[in-house]
């Protein structure tokens, strides 16, 4: 065997290793899958090939892979609380907040937010949107993502100024949102990823939506009335069971970026250069191209 052949075998076989593992880190951090022993996440990842070794680096980048996109969301938030700050003089909030939410504390978050308008529950260990909470009828930002939410209850109604919703890592199923929270009609930003969220038709309704994030969750098909959603500028639909793409998407005219990659799209690049030329895709990213 020439060395340069020798050389070609060992790049295929590093190749085939990396896909083996990152297919392997997108199994481990399936949202439904993070209640499953680690045991049994290795049983199956043996049966489909993985070696100790390979299994031992799956697990070890899918915790940095978890870690990075907590840190990106956390990052988020906090330059949204800033821009909010900047244009509304909302108080900062306090950083260092219990784990649980006592009554006093709840109490003091919603008079808070009758000047502020914005409410952050993140992490906080709640199964639940408090009553207070969906009392305050001005309120326009709220933030509750990672937590075990069991419900978006009818009275999600009464919030008829929300414009920005992030409720990402909450175990969401679709039975668990009620009909009423889509007929929230200021909404401009959702946040849902990371539930397990898998019909999203009743999603087109609400037809203020700048960005939509429905990344990670178990969606198979996206919906023939899409272009309903005719605002949207961002969409993110990756790590998803996606095969193909409706024509709809063409007649998103204001789409700056979609995102797809991780679903099981044969050649995306070609049927959105069908859809619309304007596009671009990098990396599972689609761009306006020229974009500045």
């Amino acid at each position: 065997m020439s060395k340069q052949t020798k050389q070609d075998k060992q790049e295929k076989e590093k190749d085939e290793k990396d896909k083996r593992i990152a297919v392997a880190i997108n199994f481990i951090n399936t949202p439904n899958l993070q209640n499953v022993p680690r045991s049994d996440i290795e049983k199956f990842l043996k049966k489909k090939g993985l070696g100790d070794a390979e299994i031992t680096e799956a697990f070890e980048k899918a915790k940095q892979q978890k870690e990075e996109l907590k840190a990106k969301e956390d990052e988020k938030e906090k330059e949204l609380v800033v821009k909010l700050q900047q244009l509304g003089g909302i108080p900062q909030q306090n950083t260092t907040l219990e784990k649980f939410i006592s009554p006093q504390e709840l109490k003091e978050i919603v008079e808070k937010a009758k000047i502020s308008n914005l409410i952050s529950i993140r992490n906080r260990g709640v199964n639940t949107i408090y009553e207070q909470i969906l009392g305050l009828n001005n309120l326009q930002i709220l933030i509750i993502s990672n937590n075990k939410i069991q419900i978006i209850p009818q009275s999600i109604k009464n919030l008829t100024n929300l414009k920005v919703f992030h409720a990402s890592c909450c175990n969401l199923q679709d039975h668990n949102i009620e009909n009423e929270f889509f007929e929230l009609k200021q909404l401009q930003e959702l946040n849902m990823a990371k539930n397990q969220l898998s019909n999203i038709d009743r999603f087109t309704n609400l037809s203020e939506l700048i960005l939509l994030d429905l990344s990670n969750n178990e969606i198979f098909k996206i919906p023939d009335d899409i272009d309903k959603l005719n605002k949207l500028k961002l969409l993110s639909l990756r790590d998803n069971h996606l095969t193909y793409l409706p024509i709809q998407l063409k007649k998103l005219n204001n789409l700056k970026k979609l995102y797809l990659d991780q679903n099981a799209l044969e050649d995306p690049n070609q049927t959105l250069k069908q859809n619309n030329p304007e596009l671009i895709f990098q990396q599972g990213i689609f761009e306006e191209q020229n974009q500045q």
